[in-house]
């Protein structure tokens, strides 16, 4: 028997031109989909964390056998290791080419462009066109590196045939193709580590492998090839806080003085220019108002409806609080939301508004004698907190409250008593998702400047919401899934300063939403019966009320208990006609899907 003739393994390198030939027209793929969210170049991209293992292993695998060939020449061991060059270096091909495809999806959302080919990513030098600093050396890494394997591999070939081309046992040395495929493999062997390395910078951050060092980390290993987002110092931060500045809130200037260390200290970790959780940066004020996977971050003059106020401002245990990892990254103190709020309400959404070069000297002011009193008790704060509560100033400068009750399974019987204290200073107040019943409801204090309630998915009745105590300055009221019917329009209508009520998902029939729509033509109502399930995070101009067609269907009691749809008891109001039958449901979304497919939910009223 003989082995199979080594020099034939060069004959597998003909199908590069294949290989080439099938990437040329990938290549052009992602520009060709442009436009869309979804492409073969795409997902063949995100294949990219498979193949790259592939030449890792192998190439490790044919440098291990190539030390031992080293000291024991054998055939065998020659023959191993050539195919390992062989399989490590095509392996190369499609991890580098996959991730030169991620690449375009990194690039591109850097630049917030839908798509981009490879040509201009390999072109792209700077960040405005895509491409960081990390992700331009891990790339050209990448590509020396599977270029420096196929040199590797034949070599390696060309050696073996000059080697072994008799079959025979015999020393024959194989020169300088031997040695340079010998070079060449201890060059991939360089390579990896640092290619590797910094795509873990890209996934992980920079600090993901040395931060558990047992050891010393120099910090330029930690840096390179870009300084860390949570050290580098952000533009005009370096303008002074002694009395002859003037810093304007509002402005760019205050922005990176005052607020941008405080995100760098909590977020940047997971929001710079290598990592983008959520594809969301907040390393400069120009990324954090791109905004990210779920929009816009930022809504100038509103602090209330800026998706990053509102996250740093949930209370800890919600699920959406930022950031998520609390005792890596603590979370943001007091004094810092209060700045980031401030500043979001004084911005006017313009990024060259001047203000870093028109931070001018001034003369120092006399001291102001140091306010004594705090503008809220801290001994009524406490009691909130201890209730299970979170109170927040809305203002540095004003004594307004924002105080959350969210989320608690069991309700204190002391939460709604902690708020007599600050009873003239809570604006907002909210009980959504908690255990408020009717019997705490009506312990409610009056709250004289309170303009927003929610009590969404709370367990309050008609009877609770006819205890609700006088609210002059009510404007917004949520009652998104509670239980009350239309008893409590009469309750409703003395609440003439409401802008917004919501009542998705209660039991109002469409009588009740039409009487105090009557009642109150100034308020926008929403509810199930304006033609879809409306949340108060996404809602939309009132439609008209249903049809008298509607209204007999509504009327008419259905055949079935059970929702068809999702299985839940079925409530008054929302039902259809099928077969001549009235069938009920649980809610207006149900009823849509049970409209647009009958008979895909037939069987259940069976």
């Amino acid at each position: 028997m003989t082995f199979i003739r080594p020099f034939q393994a060069l004959g597998y390198l003909r199908l590069l031109p294949l290989l080439v030939a099938a990437a040329l027209l990938l290549i052009a793929e992602p520009a060709l989909a442009a436009e869309k969210s979804k492409s073969w170049g795409a997902f063949f991209g995100r294949t990219h964390v498979l193949w790259l293992h592939l030449p890792i292993g192998l190439l490790i695998g044919a440098f291990a056998i190539e030390v031992l060939g080293f000291f024991r020449r054998s055939r065998g061991y020659d023959v191993a290791a050539m195919w390992l060059f062989i399989f490590g270096a095509l392996a190369c091909i499609p991890a580098v080419f996959s991730g030169l495809l991620l690449g375009t999806e990194w690039a591109a959302e850097n630049t917030g462009e839908e798509a981009m080919a490879i040509t201009e990513l390999i072109f792209a030098d700077s960040i405005e066109q895509g491409v960081t600093e990390t992700l331009g050396w891990h790339m050209w890494l990448g590509i020396t590196l599977g270029i420096v394997a196929l040199i590797a591999a034949s070599l390696k070939i060309v050696a073996v045939r000059k080697q072994w081309k008799h079959d025979k046992d015999d020393k024959v040395s194989g020169g300088l193709p031997l040695m340079g495929a010998r070079f060449a493999l201890i060059g991939t062997m360089a390579l990896l580590p640092f290619a590797g390395h910094l795509g873990g910078n890209m996934t992980h951050t920079n600090t993901y492998l040395t931060e558990r060092a047992p050891f010393e980390v120099p910090q330029w290993a930690i840096d390179w090839p870009e300084v860390s987002t949570a050290t580098t110092k952000t533009p005009g931060t370096d303008v002074g806080e002694g009395p002859d500045v003037q810093l304007v809130n509002g402005t760019v200037a205050f922005w990176n003085a005052k607020i941008q260390p405080a995100l760098n200290d909590h977020c940047t970790a997971c929001h710079n220019a290598s990592k983008q959780n959520g594809k969301l940066r907040l390393d400069t004020l120009e990324w954090a108002m791109k905004g990210g996977s779920t929009g816009g971050t930022i809504t100038p003059g509103d602090a209330e409806f800026s998706e990053l106020y509102r996250r740093v401002a949930l209370p800890p245990s919600h699920a959406e609080f930022m950031p998520t990892n609390i005792k890596k990254y603590g979370i943001m103190s007091q004094e810092e939301v209060h700045l980031l709020g401030d500043w979001l309400e004084e911005f006017d959404g313009k990024l060259d508004d001047g203000s870093e070069a028109e931070v001018t000297a001034k003369a120092p002011e006399p001291e102001k004698e140091p306010v004594e009193e705090p503008l809220v008790d801290p001994a009524a704060l406490k009691a909130i907190t201890g209730a299970g509560g979170n109170a927040q100033s809305l203002s540095l400068s004003q004594p307004e409250l924002s105080v959350k009750f969210s989320y608690l399974k069991t309700l204190s019987p002391d939460a709604v008593a902690s708020l007599d204290a600050t009873a003239d200073q809570v604006a907002w107040l909210t009980f959504e998702g908690s255990a408020l019943n009717d019997a705490s409801l009506g312990e409610l204090p009056s709250l004289p400047i309170l303009t927003e309630l929610n009590l969404k998915d709370t367990q309050i009745t008609d009877a609770g919401l006819a205890k609700l105590p006088d609210l002059p300055e009510i404007e917004w009221l949520n009652l998104f899934g509670t239980k009350i019917t239309d008893a409590s329009v009469e309750s409703l209508k003395k609440l003439d300063t409401l802008k917004k009520l919501y009542l998705t998902g209660t039991g109002m029939t469409a009588e009740g939403v039409k009487a105090l729509r009557e009642a109150l033509p100034d308020t926008e109502i929403y509810s199930d019966h304006d033609g879809a399930f409306t949340f108060p995070e996404n809602v939309g101009e009132p439609v008209k009320p249903a049809s008298e067609k509607e209204a007999e269907e509504k009327a008419a009691k259905p055949v079935n208990d059970k929702c068809p749809v999702s299985g839940a008891p079925v409530k008054d109001g929302f039902v259809s006609t099928f077969e001549g039958k009235t069938i009920g449901f649980c809610c207006n979304n149900c009823k849509g899907k049970f409209d647009a497919d009958p008979k895909k939910f037939a069987a259940k009223l069976k």
